[in-house]
């Protein structure tokens, strides 16, 4: 979906702005709580790390889209 975005593709980035499923879904992902490092022993390795990796492309493509990244308490 980032690289879509980061595309330039003006309509194509209309398109995924107009799309409302897929910018709640993209939200939703961007505001995922990563659990900090005091959780380690709980998660399996690599298990955190991917999961922050995702919440942190989903920012990115709200940024794209101008909507920038507010948690759901901030609305």
């Amino acid at each position: 979906m980032l690289q879509l975005l980061e595309s330039g593709d003006k309509k194509l980035v209309d398109c995924i702005a107009d799309a409302e499923d897929i910018v709640e879904a993209i939200k939703s992902m961007a505001d995922r709580e990563v659990p900090g490092d005091s959780d380690e022993a709980a998660t399996p390795a690599g298990d955190e790390e991917g999961e922050g990796e995702v919440v942190a492309l989903a920012r990115r493509c709200l940024d794209c889209l101008g909507m920038g990244h507010r948690t759901l308490a901030e609305g």
